[in-house]
Protein backbone atom coordinates (compact mmCIF):
# COMPACT_ATOMS: atom_id res chain seq x y z
CA UNK A 1 0.00 0.00 0.00
CA UNK A 2 1.34 3.46 -0.93
CA UNK A 3 2.14 6.36 1.35
CA UNK A 4 3.11 4.25 4.35
CA UNK A 5 3.82 7.40 6.35
CA UNK A 6 0.08 8.12 6.39
CA UNK A 7 -1.69 4.85 5.60
CA UNK A 8 -1.02 1.73 7.64
CA UNK A 9 -1.61 -1.54 5.85
CA UNK A 10 -3.88 -3.72 8.01
CA UNK A 11 -4.10 -6.46 5.37
CA UNK A 12 -0.70 -7.95 6.19
CA UNK A 13 1.24 -9.11 9.23
CA UNK A 14 0.22 -10.31 12.67
CA UNK A 15 -3.52 -9.91 13.28
CA UNK A 16 -3.31 -9.64 17.05
CA UNK A 17 -0.48 -7.13 16.79
CA UNK A 18 -2.40 -5.04 14.26
CA UNK A 19 -5.57 -5.01 16.38
CA UNK A 20 -3.74 -4.24 19.61
CA UNK A 21 -1.61 -1.49 18.06
CA UNK A 22 -4.72 0.07 16.55
CA UNK A 23 -6.75 -0.36 19.72
CA UNK A 24 -4.37 1.00 22.34
CA UNK A 25 -4.33 4.62 21.12
CA UNK A 26 -8.09 4.44 20.55
CA UNK A 27 -8.62 3.09 24.05
CA UNK A 28 -6.40 5.84 25.39
CA UNK A 29 -8.44 8.35 23.39
CA UNK A 30 -11.63 6.96 24.89
CA UNK A 31 -10.18 7.28 28.37
CA UNK A 32 -9.29 10.86 27.53
CA UNK A 33 -12.93 11.40 26.58
CA UNK A 34 -14.00 9.70 29.78
CA UNK A 35 -11.66 12.02 31.65
CA UNK A 36 -13.47 14.96 30.06
CA UNK A 37 -16.74 13.69 31.54
CA UNK A 38 -15.37 12.55 34.90
CA UNK A 39 -13.48 15.78 35.51
CA UNK A 40 -16.60 17.78 34.71
CA UNK A 41 -18.62 15.55 37.03
CA UNK A 42 -16.09 15.77 39.87
CA UNK A 43 -15.90 19.55 39.78
CA UNK A 44 -19.61 20.10 39.16
CA UNK A 45 -20.49 17.73 42.00
CA UNK A 46 -18.82 20.22 44.35
CA UNK A 47 -21.57 22.69 43.39
CA UNK A 48 -24.38 20.44 44.64
CA UNK A 49 -26.89 17.94 43.30
CA UNK A 50 -28.78 20.66 41.37
CA UNK A 51 -25.76 21.39 39.20
CA UNK A 52 -25.04 17.68 38.69
CA UNK A 53 -28.64 17.06 37.63
CA UNK A 54 -28.54 20.00 35.22
CA UNK A 55 -25.36 18.76 33.56
CA UNK A 56 -26.81 15.24 33.44
CA UNK A 57 -30.01 16.38 31.75
CA UNK A 58 -28.18 18.44 29.13
CA UNK A 59 -25.74 15.57 28.70
CA UNK A 60 -28.52 13.41 27.27
CA UNK A 61 -28.80 15.82 24.34
CA UNK A 62 -25.04 15.78 23.87
CA UNK A 63 -25.18 12.00 23.78
CA UNK A 64 -27.80 12.32 21.06
CA UNK A 65 -25.39 14.60 19.19
CA UNK A 66 -22.69 11.93 19.40
CA UNK A 67 -25.07 9.57 17.63
CA UNK A 68 -25.57 12.08 14.84
CA UNK A 69 -21.80 12.53 14.57
CA UNK A 70 -21.54 8.80 13.90
CA UNK A 71 -23.42 9.11 10.61
CA UNK A 72 -20.38 10.46 8.82
CA UNK A 73 -17.72 9.11 11.17
CA UNK A 74 -18.72 5.47 10.71
CA UNK A 75 -19.64 5.85 7.05
CA UNK A 76 -16.33 7.51 6.23
CA UNK A 77 -14.35 4.97 8.23
CA UNK A 78 -15.88 2.00 6.44
CA UNK A 79 -15.84 3.55 2.97
CA UNK A 80 -12.30 4.91 3.16
CA UNK A 81 -11.03 1.70 4.78
CA UNK A 82 -12.42 -0.36 1.89
CA UNK A 83 -10.95 1.99 -0.70
CA UNK A 84 -7.54 1.86 0.96
CA UNK A 85 -7.78 -1.94 1.06
CA UNK A 86 -8.30 -1.82 -2.71
CA UNK A 87 -5.35 0.60 -2.94
CA UNK A 88 -7.63 3.22 -4.55
CA UNK A 89 -6.09 6.27 -2.89
CA UNK A 90 -7.57 8.75 -5.37
CA UNK A 91 -11.15 7.79 -4.57
CA UNK A 92 -10.30 7.66 -0.87
CA UNK A 93 -9.28 11.32 -1.11
CA UNK A 94 -12.62 12.16 -2.70
CA UNK A 95 -14.41 10.32 0.11
CA UNK A 96 -12.37 12.17 2.76
CA UNK A 97 -13.22 15.63 1.43
CA UNK A 98 -16.87 14.71 0.94
CA UNK A 99 -17.20 13.36 4.47
CA UNK A 100 -15.96 16.59 6.08
CA UNK A 101 -18.34 18.82 4.12
CA UNK A 102 -21.26 16.45 4.67
CA UNK A 103 -20.54 16.39 8.39
CA UNK A 104 -20.66 20.19 8.74
CA UNK A 105 -24.05 20.27 7.02
CA UNK A 106 -25.51 17.59 9.30
CA UNK A 107 -24.11 19.19 12.45
CA UNK A 108 -25.60 22.58 11.61
CA UNK A 109 -28.98 20.95 10.98
CA UNK A 110 -28.85 19.55 14.53
CA UNK A 111 -27.33 22.43 16.48
CA UNK A 112 -29.51 25.28 15.17
CA UNK A 113 -32.91 23.73 16.11
CA UNK A 114 -31.62 22.75 19.56
CA UNK A 115 -30.48 26.32 20.18
CA UNK A 116 -33.78 27.76 19.01
CA UNK A 117 -36.01 25.37 20.97
CA UNK A 118 -33.75 24.72 23.98
CA UNK A 119 -36.35 25.92 26.54
CA UNK A 120 -39.01 23.58 25.16
CA UNK A 121 -36.55 20.70 24.98
CA UNK A 122 -35.57 21.09 28.64
CA UNK A 123 -39.26 21.41 29.52
CA UNK A 124 -39.79 17.89 28.16
CA UNK A 125 -38.26 16.49 31.34
CA UNK A 126 -40.83 18.21 33.58
CA UNK A 127 -38.20 19.14 36.13
CA UNK A 128 -39.98 20.87 39.03
CA UNK A 129 -36.95 22.63 40.45
CA UNK A 130 -36.60 26.07 38.77
CA UNK A 131 -32.92 26.30 39.71
CA UNK A 132 -32.16 23.02 37.92
CA UNK A 133 -34.13 24.18 34.86
CA UNK A 134 -32.18 27.44 34.72
CA UNK A 135 -28.84 25.65 35.09
CA UNK A 136 -29.80 23.11 32.42
CA UNK A 137 -30.84 25.68 29.81
CA UNK A 138 -27.71 27.75 30.38
CA UNK A 139 -25.35 24.76 30.27
CA UNK A 140 -27.06 23.36 27.17
CA UNK A 141 -26.77 26.69 25.35
CA UNK A 142 -23.01 26.65 25.80
CA UNK A 143 -22.24 23.01 25.18
CA UNK A 144 -24.44 22.58 22.12
CA UNK A 145 -22.08 24.92 20.27
CA UNK A 146 -19.26 22.50 21.03
CA UNK A 147 -21.15 19.86 19.02
CA UNK A 148 -20.06 21.60 15.82
CA UNK A 149 -16.42 21.05 16.71
CA UNK A 150 -17.07 17.64 18.22
CA UNK A 151 -18.59 16.50 14.92
CA UNK A 152 -15.55 17.69 12.99
CA UNK A 153 -13.27 15.87 15.41
CA UNK A 154 -15.34 12.69 15.09
CA UNK A 155 -15.19 12.58 11.30
CA UNK A 156 -11.40 13.11 11.31
CA UNK A 157 -11.16 10.27 13.83
CA UNK A 158 -13.02 8.06 11.36
CA UNK A 159 -10.82 9.08 8.44
CA UNK A 160 -7.50 8.55 10.18
CA UNK A 161 -8.49 5.29 11.86
CA UNK A 162 -9.63 4.00 8.46
CA UNK A 163 -6.03 4.58 7.37
CA UNK A 164 -4.75 2.68 10.40
CA UNK A 165 -3.59 5.86 12.17
CA UNK A 166 -5.05 5.86 15.67
CA UNK A 167 -2.16 7.78 17.23
CA UNK A 168 -3.02 11.17 15.73
CA UNK A 169 -6.54 11.27 17.27
CA UNK A 170 -5.08 10.22 20.62
CA UNK A 171 -2.48 12.98 20.63
CA UNK A 172 -4.99 15.67 19.75
CA UNK A 173 -7.59 14.44 22.25
CA UNK A 174 -4.91 14.36 24.93
CA UNK A 175 -4.16 18.03 24.32
CA UNK A 176 -7.87 18.80 24.63
CA UNK A 177 -8.15 16.83 27.87
CA UNK A 178 -5.20 18.62 29.45
CA UNK A 179 -6.74 21.96 28.52
CA UNK A 180 -10.06 20.83 29.98
CA UNK A 181 -8.36 19.79 33.24
CA UNK A 182 -6.88 23.26 33.56
CA UNK A 183 -9.97 25.22 32.56
CA UNK A 184 -12.56 23.32 34.63
CA UNK A 185 -11.64 24.55 38.14
CA UNK A 186 -10.58 27.97 36.82
CA UNK A 187 -13.92 28.68 35.12
CA UNK A 188 -16.21 26.85 37.56
CA UNK A 189 -14.84 28.41 40.78
CA UNK A 190 -13.36 31.64 39.43
CA UNK A 191 -9.65 31.02 39.97
CA UNK A 192 -6.80 33.15 38.60
CA UNK A 193 -9.01 36.21 38.34
CA UNK A 194 -11.71 34.49 36.27
CA UNK A 195 -15.38 35.00 37.24
CA UNK A 196 -16.99 32.01 38.98
CA UNK A 197 -19.30 30.57 36.31
CA UNK A 198 -20.53 27.48 38.16
CA UNK A 199 -21.80 24.68 35.93
CA UNK A 200 -21.52 27.01 32.94
CA UNK A 201 -17.78 27.02 33.51
CA UNK A 202 -17.68 23.29 32.80
CA UNK A 203 -19.53 23.97 29.56
CA UNK A 204 -17.09 26.65 28.47
CA UNK A 205 -14.14 24.40 29.34
CA UNK A 206 -15.55 21.69 27.08
CA UNK A 207 -16.25 24.17 24.29
CA UNK A 208 -12.76 25.67 24.31
CA UNK A 209 -11.13 22.24 24.49
CA UNK A 210 -13.09 20.93 21.52
CA UNK A 211 -12.20 24.06 19.54
CA UNK A 212 -8.49 23.51 20.17
CA UNK A 213 -8.69 19.86 19.07
CA UNK A 214 -10.49 20.96 15.90
CA UNK A 215 -7.75 23.49 15.21
CA UNK A 216 -5.08 20.80 15.52
CA UNK A 217 -6.98 18.54 13.13
CA UNK A 218 -7.46 21.40 10.67
CA UNK A 219 -3.73 22.11 10.62
CA UNK A 220 -3.01 18.41 10.04
CA UNK A 221 -5.54 18.19 7.21
CA UNK A 222 -4.08 21.32 5.59
CA UNK A 223 -0.68 19.59 5.38
CA UNK A 224 -2.01 16.17 4.43
CA UNK A 225 -1.49 15.41 0.73
CA UNK A 226 -2.19 11.70 1.05
CA UNK A 227 -5.72 11.35 2.41
CA UNK A 228 -6.95 14.67 0.97
CA UNK A 229 -6.88 16.09 -2.53
CA UNK A 230 -4.39 18.77 -3.46
CA UNK A 231 -5.57 22.14 -4.71
CA UNK A 232 -7.80 24.92 -3.43
CA UNK A 233 -9.99 24.71 -0.35
CA UNK A 234 -13.03 24.26 -2.58
CA UNK A 235 -11.52 21.40 -4.55
CA UNK A 236 -10.29 19.58 -1.42
CA UNK A 237 -13.74 19.56 0.20
CA UNK A 238 -15.96 19.39 -2.87
CA UNK A 239 -18.77 16.90 -2.29
CA UNK A 240 -19.32 13.85 -4.45
CA UNK A 241 -22.96 12.77 -4.65
CA UNK A 242 -21.98 9.15 -5.11
CA UNK A 243 -19.68 9.22 -2.09
CA UNK A 244 -22.38 10.94 -0.03
CA UNK A 245 -24.79 8.11 -0.79
CA UNK A 246 -22.26 5.43 0.12
CA UNK A 247 -21.13 7.17 3.31
CA UNK A 248 -24.72 7.69 4.45
CA UNK A 249 -25.56 4.08 3.60
CA UNK A 250 -22.73 2.77 5.77
CA UNK A 251 -23.07 5.31 8.56
CA UNK A 252 -26.80 5.91 8.95
CA UNK A 253 -27.73 2.59 10.61
CA UNK A 254 -24.99 2.99 13.22
CA UNK A 255 -26.09 6.56 13.87
CA UNK A 256 -29.76 5.63 14.16
CA UNK A 257 -28.74 2.93 16.62
CA UNK A 258 -26.94 5.47 18.82
CA UNK A 259 -29.63 8.15 18.41
CA UNK A 260 -32.45 5.81 19.40
CA UNK A 261 -30.34 4.58 22.29
CA UNK A 262 -29.98 8.22 23.42
CA UNK A 263 -33.73 8.76 23.06
CA UNK A 264 -34.43 5.62 25.09
CA UNK A 265 -32.03 6.89 27.75
CA UNK A 266 -33.95 10.17 27.76
CA UNK A 267 -37.25 8.35 28.22
CA UNK A 268 -35.79 6.24 31.02
CA UNK A 269 -34.37 9.39 32.58
CA UNK A 270 -37.81 10.94 32.53
CA UNK A 271 -39.31 7.79 34.06
CA UNK A 272 -36.70 7.83 36.82
CA UNK A 273 -37.68 11.36 37.85
CA UNK A 274 -40.89 9.84 39.25
CA UNK A 275 -38.73 8.54 42.09
CA UNK A 276 -36.94 11.89 42.47
CA UNK A 277 -34.85 14.07 40.14
CA UNK A 278 -31.71 13.35 42.18
CA UNK A 279 -31.65 9.80 40.78
CA UNK A 280 -30.67 11.25 37.39
CA UNK A 281 -27.52 12.67 38.94
CA UNK A 282 -26.76 9.39 40.70
CA UNK A 283 -27.19 7.46 37.46
CA UNK A 284 -24.93 9.90 35.61
CA UNK A 285 -22.05 9.29 38.02
CA UNK A 286 -22.54 5.51 37.98
CA UNK A 287 -22.71 5.60 34.19
CA UNK A 288 -19.44 7.53 34.04
CA UNK A 289 -17.78 4.78 36.07
CA UNK A 290 -19.29 2.15 33.79
CA UNK A 291 -17.87 4.01 30.80
CA UNK A 292 -14.42 2.62 31.74
CA UNK A 293 -15.52 -0.65 30.17
CA UNK A 294 -17.92 0.88 27.66
CA UNK A 295 -15.32 3.16 26.09
CA UNK A 296 -12.62 0.50 26.05
CA UNK A 297 -14.90 -1.89 24.20
CA UNK A 298 -16.08 0.79 21.78
CA UNK A 299 -12.49 1.73 20.99
CA UNK A 300 -11.80 -1.86 20.07
CA UNK A 301 -14.93 -1.84 17.93
CA UNK A 302 -13.54 1.10 15.93
CA UNK A 303 -10.25 -0.75 15.43
CA UNK A 304 -12.15 -3.88 14.40
CA UNK A 305 -14.16 -1.93 11.85
CA UNK A 306 -11.03 -0.48 10.23
CA UNK A 307 -9.29 -3.86 10.22
CA UNK A 308 -12.23 -5.66 8.64
CA UNK A 309 -12.95 -2.84 6.14
CA UNK A 310 -9.41 -2.82 4.75
CA UNK A 311 -9.29 -6.60 4.49
CA UNK A 312 -12.76 -6.75 2.98
CA UNK A 313 -11.67 -4.23 0.34
CA UNK A 314 -8.59 -6.33 -0.32
CA UNK A 315 -10.69 -9.51 -0.59
CA UNK A 316 -8.89 -11.29 2.27
CA UNK A 317 -11.72 -13.38 3.69
CA UNK A 318 -9.61 -15.69 5.81
CA UNK A 319 -7.92 -12.76 7.51
CA UNK A 320 -11.33 -11.32 8.39
CA UNK A 321 -12.39 -14.61 9.94
CA UNK A 322 -9.17 -14.94 11.92
CA UNK A 323 -9.37 -11.31 13.02
CA UNK A 324 -12.88 -11.82 14.34
CA UNK A 325 -11.75 -14.77 16.45
CA UNK A 326 -8.80 -12.83 17.85
CA UNK A 327 -11.15 -9.95 18.67
CA UNK A 328 -13.50 -12.27 20.57
CA UNK A 329 -10.64 -13.64 22.69
CA UNK A 330 -9.31 -10.18 23.52
CA UNK A 331 -12.73 -8.78 24.45
CA UNK A 332 -13.60 -11.77 26.63
CA UNK A 333 -10.64 -10.84 28.81
CA UNK A 334 -11.99 -7.30 29.15
CA UNK A 335 -15.49 -8.56 29.89
CA UNK A 336 -14.37 -10.82 32.72
CA UNK A 337 -12.22 -8.12 34.31
CA UNK A 338 -14.95 -5.46 34.25
CA UNK A 339 -17.53 -7.90 35.56
CA UNK A 340 -15.34 -8.63 38.59
CA UNK A 341 -14.58 -4.93 39.09
CA UNK A 342 -18.20 -3.74 39.07
CA UNK A 343 -19.57 -6.60 41.18
CA UNK A 344 -16.79 -6.75 43.78
CA UNK A 345 -15.55 -3.14 43.94
CA UNK A 346 -18.61 -1.10 43.04
CA UNK A 347 -19.07 0.51 46.45
CA UNK A 348 -15.53 1.92 46.77
CA UNK A 349 -15.85 3.37 43.28
CA UNK A 350 -19.16 5.08 44.03
CA UNK A 351 -17.86 6.46 47.35
CA UNK A 352 -15.28 8.44 45.40
CA UNK A 353 -18.14 10.66 44.20
CA UNK A 354 -20.81 10.57 46.92
CA UNK A 355 -21.04 10.71 50.70
CA UNK A 356 -24.83 10.46 50.85
CA UNK A 357 -25.88 6.94 51.91
CA UNK A 358 -28.78 6.74 49.44
CA UNK A 359 -26.56 7.75 46.53
CA UNK A 360 -23.91 5.20 47.56
CA UNK A 361 -26.40 2.35 47.86
CA UNK A 362 -28.18 3.18 44.60
CA UNK A 363 -24.95 3.64 42.66
CA UNK A 364 -23.50 0.41 44.04
CA UNK A 365 -26.63 -1.48 42.98
CA UNK A 366 -26.31 -0.03 39.49
CA UNK A 367 -22.71 -1.19 39.03
CA UNK A 368 -23.37 -4.62 40.50
CA UNK A 369 -26.36 -5.28 38.24
CA UNK A 370 -24.71 -3.85 35.12
CA UNK A 371 -21.63 -5.94 35.89
CA UNK A 372 -23.47 -9.14 35.02
CA UNK A 373 -23.85 -8.01 31.40
CA UNK A 374 -20.30 -6.87 30.65
CA UNK A 375 -19.14 -10.05 28.89
CA UNK A 376 -22.15 -9.96 26.60
CA UNK A 377 -21.58 -6.31 25.76
CA UNK A 378 -18.01 -7.11 24.73
CA UNK A 379 -19.25 -9.86 22.41
CA UNK A 380 -21.74 -7.42 20.92
CA UNK A 381 -19.17 -4.75 20.05
CA UNK A 382 -16.78 -7.18 18.33
CA UNK A 383 -19.59 -8.58 16.19
CA UNK A 384 -20.93 -5.11 15.43
CA UNK A 385 -17.49 -3.87 14.36
CA UNK A 386 -17.17 -6.86 12.03
CA UNK A 387 -20.63 -6.31 10.56
CA UNK A 388 -19.80 -2.66 9.85
CA UNK A 389 -16.44 -3.54 8.34
CA UNK A 390 -18.03 -5.77 5.70
CA UNK A 391 -20.46 -2.99 4.83
CA UNK A 392 -23.57 -4.51 6.43
CA UNK A 393 -24.44 -2.34 9.44
CA UNK A 394 -28.21 -2.77 9.33
CA UNK A 395 -28.47 -6.12 11.17
CA UNK A 396 -26.50 -5.10 14.31
CA UNK A 397 -28.26 -1.74 14.34
CA UNK A 398 -31.69 -3.39 14.17
CA UNK A 399 -30.81 -5.88 16.92
CA UNK A 400 -29.44 -3.14 19.13
CA UNK A 401 -32.49 -0.93 18.62
CA UNK A 402 -34.94 -3.73 19.37
CA UNK A 403 -32.97 -4.82 22.43
CA UNK A 404 -32.73 -1.26 23.74
CA UNK A 405 -36.44 -0.60 23.17
CA UNK A 406 -37.21 -3.57 25.41
CA UNK A 407 -35.77 -1.57 28.29
CA UNK A 408 -38.80 0.71 28.50
CA UNK A 409 -41.51 -1.94 29.06
CA UNK A 410 -39.18 -3.99 31.26
CA UNK A 411 -38.37 -0.96 33.43
CA UNK A 412 -42.08 -0.13 33.72
CA UNK A 413 -42.88 -3.74 34.62
CA UNK A 414 -40.25 -3.91 37.37
CA UNK A 415 -41.68 -0.72 38.88
CA UNK A 416 -38.67 0.31 40.99
CA UNK A 417 -35.36 2.13 40.58
CA UNK A 418 -33.27 -1.05 40.55
CA UNK A 419 -35.71 -2.38 37.96
CA UNK A 420 -34.30 0.18 35.54
CA UNK A 421 -30.84 -1.25 36.07
CA UNK A 422 -32.08 -4.81 35.53
CA UNK A 423 -33.83 -3.74 32.32
CA UNK A 424 -30.52 -2.40 31.00
CA UNK A 425 -28.67 -5.56 32.04
CA UNK A 426 -31.14 -8.03 30.53
CA UNK A 427 -31.40 -6.15 27.22
CA UNK A 428 -27.60 -6.06 26.96
CA UNK A 429 -27.43 -9.84 27.44
CA UNK A 430 -30.03 -10.33 24.70
CA UNK A 431 -28.09 -8.17 22.23
CA UNK A 432 -24.80 -9.77 23.19
CA UNK A 433 -26.17 -13.17 22.23
CA UNK A 434 -28.24 -12.24 19.17
CA UNK A 435 -25.72 -10.20 17.15
CA UNK A 436 -22.82 -12.71 17.26
CA UNK A 437 -25.18 -15.57 16.39
CA UNK A 438 -26.56 -13.69 13.38
CA UNK A 439 -23.03 -12.71 12.33
CA UNK A 440 -22.02 -16.37 12.31
CA UNK A 441 -24.72 -17.12 9.73
CA UNK A 442 -23.83 -13.98 7.75
CA UNK A 443 -20.17 -14.93 7.61
CA UNK A 444 -21.11 -18.46 6.57
CA UNK A 445 -23.28 -17.02 3.81
CA UNK A 446 -20.40 -14.81 2.62
CA UNK A 447 -17.97 -17.76 2.81
CA UNK A 448 -16.08 -16.07 5.67
CA UNK A 449 -16.32 -19.14 7.92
Amino acid sequence: MKHKDTVKNLTQGSISKALIQMSLPLIASQFVQMAYNLIDTLWVSRLGIEAVTAVSTAGLLLFLAQGICMIVQTGAQVRIGMLLGKNDLTQAQVASGTSITLNWIIMLLYVLPVLIFRHSIVGFYHIQNDVIVSYTVSYLTITIISVLFMGYNYVLLGIYTAAGDSQTPFKYNLVGMILNVILDPVLIFGLLGSPALGSDGAGYATLFSQMVVSLLYALRVHRDRHLFREGSFRSRYRMSREECKIILCYGFPAAIQTIIFAMISSVLGKMITVYGSTYIGIQRVATQIESVAYMTANAFQVAMTSFVAQNFGAGKDKRIRDGYRVGIYLMLVLGVLTTLLFICEGRPLIKLFFTDSLAIETGTDYLRIIGYSQIFYCLEVVATGTYRGIGKPIVPAACSIIGSLLRIPMAAAFGCVTGFWWAICISTVIKGLAIPILLHFEMKKESLV
